[in-house]
C-alpha cells in the first residue's frame, strides 16, 4: 500500500494518504509552498506588475530575485532527507523564468515543471515541479477562476499521471482568492474557485483517494491536516 507524505511548515499545505505502516521506499513525498511575491523584475506589458521592477516602488532587482530564488532551493533541497519530493506545487510565481530558474538552481534533483500563464490582473500563477522518475505527467489542464465578466484570479492547475509504481493520480494545485476587502464580503470569490475544483472532480468519475487538492486556499479555517 502506498503512502503519501507531505512537509509541512508555516508556508506548506500537507497531504497524507493511506496507511502509516508502509516502508519508506512506498512513500511518495508532496509539498505545497506559497513563496509569495515571485517575481520577474522585468516590467510586464500585459499585468499590473510596474512595483516588482528594478525602478519599481519595491526596487526589486536582479539581486533580489536571485536571492530569493537562493532561499527557495535552501528550503526545497533538504525536504525528505535522503530522498526528495515527488512533486511540489508553487503558489506566487509570475512567470516561466522563475519556476525555470528555481528548476536550475536545485538543477542536480533534475525537477521538470508544469506552469501556464493566468488571466490574473497581477500576473500571479500556479506551478507544479517533479521528479520524472516518480511522477510522470499524461493530461495537463489549466482551469481559469473567473470572477465577473472582465476579472480573473489565478488558475487552477489540473495534471494525471502516474506514480512510480503504476498508480494514477489527480492532482488539483490552487491559489483561492486573498480576502482583501474582508473575509465575508470576499467569501463568493473563494466559493467559485472551490466549484470549479468540485465540478473538476466530478467530472472525473474515479476513486476520491486518488485525486489530491493543494495549494493556498486563503481560508484560516481549513481543518488541520489528516491521515486519510
Amino acid at each position: 500500500m502506498l503512502k503519501f507524505k507531505g512537509f509541512i511548515g508555516v508556508f506548506v499545505f500537507l497531504c497524507l494518504w493511506n496507511s502509516s505502516s508502509v516502508k519508506a521506499e512506498n512513500t511518495l513525498q508532496i509539498v505545497s509552498w506559497n513563496v509569495e511575491n515571485l517575481f520577474y523584475p522585468e516590467k510586464d506589458s500585459i499585468n499590473t506588475d510596474a512595483e516588482w521592477t528594478p525602478e519599481g516602488t519595491r526596487h526589486w532587482g536582479w539581486n533580489k530575485y536571485y536571492n530569493k530564488i537562493n532561499k527557495i532551493s535552501q528550503v526545497i533541497t533538504p525536504i525528505g532527507g535522503w530522498g526528495k519530493p515527488a512533486i511540489i506545487g508553487l503558489c506566487e510565481v509570475e512567470s516561466e523564468e522563475c519556476v525555470r530558474d528555481i528548476c536550475k538552481k536545485i538543477n542536480n534533483y533534475h525537477y521538470s515543471y508544469i506552469h501556464h500563464d493566468s488571466k490574473d490582473k497581477r500576473g500571479i500563477d500556479v506551478a507544479i515541479l517533479y521528479d520524472s522518475l516518480q511522477y510522470k505527467p499524461i493530461h495537463i489542464q489549466n482551469i481559469p477562476v473567473q470572477l465577473d465578466s472582465i476579472t480573473y484570479s489565478r488558475d487552477i492547475l489540473y495534471t494525471c499521471g502516474t506514480i512510480y509504481n503504476g498508480d494514477t493520480i489527480h492532482l488539483l494545485m490552487c491559489h483561492f482568492p486573498s480576502q482583501l476587502g474582508g473575509k465575508k464580503d470576499s467569501q463568493w470569490k473563494r466559493n467559485i474557485a472551490n466549484q470549479l475544483i468540485q465540478q473538476k472532480i466530478d467530472s472525473l468519475h474515479i476513486d476520491k483517494d486518488a485525486i489530491i487538492v493543494m495549494g493556498d486556499f486563503n481560508d484560516h479555517d481549513n481543518p488541520a491536516p489528516q491521515q486519510m
